[in-house]
């Protein structure tokens, strides 16, 4: 005698609101001197993760603090205006989901490609199209690379964005 297969049913997903498209007080981001309020193209810089602090900190034992800290901005200036505000959408987005969901801060960066996955699925199917969500990816990859973190979210994520595109 077999056993039947234990077949999960497709539940669909519950759509999550995302302080970046429908501001409202309670989808806001918490408040936090790691998020400091600041412009929107400079979060990119002031938006720090317990990993970046930790790497500026180790760096900053060989190189001045300034040399450090200009690092950063070449980096965030090597990006167009238009594109880095588009960026910026998904970071604000993956703050709130992660605030929204008690992410701890350490485990925010790097995000591991559950976590990634997850943020992009629960945004994405039915809500958001796929070019918005590979502007989201690449703008969290560009936040990860100016705090030195590694990416973990390569190639994964691609197939993320496509279901999350999909909707049947």
């Amino acid at each position: 005698m077999s056993l039947p297969p234990l077949l999960l049913p497709l539940i669909p997903p519950v759509p999550l609101k995302c302080a970046c498209r429908h501001p409202k007080p309670e989808d806001s981001i918490k408040p936090s001197p790691l998020h400091p309020l600041v412009p929107v193209a400079e979060r990119f810089i002031h938006w720090l993760m317990p990993y970046g602090l930790d790497y500026m900190d180790h760096l900053s034992k060989y190189f001045p603090p300034s040399i450090v800290a200009h690092n950063c901005i070449v980096l965030c200036h090597c990006i167009m205006q238009n594109s880095l505000n588009n960026y910026v959408a998904g970071l604000l987005c993956f703050t709130w989901f992660c605030d929204n969901f008690l992410i701890p801060k350490t485990t925010r960066m790097p995000a591991t490609k559950a976590l990634l996955c997850i943020f992009i699925t629960s945004h994405g199917t039915g809500h958001v199209g796929q070019g918005t969500l590979t502007s989201w990816v690449t703008g969290l990859e560009l936040w990860h690379s100016i705090n030195s973190a590694p990416w973990l979210g390569k190639g994964h994520l691609n197939h993320a964005i496509k279901a999350a595109c999909y909707v049947p």
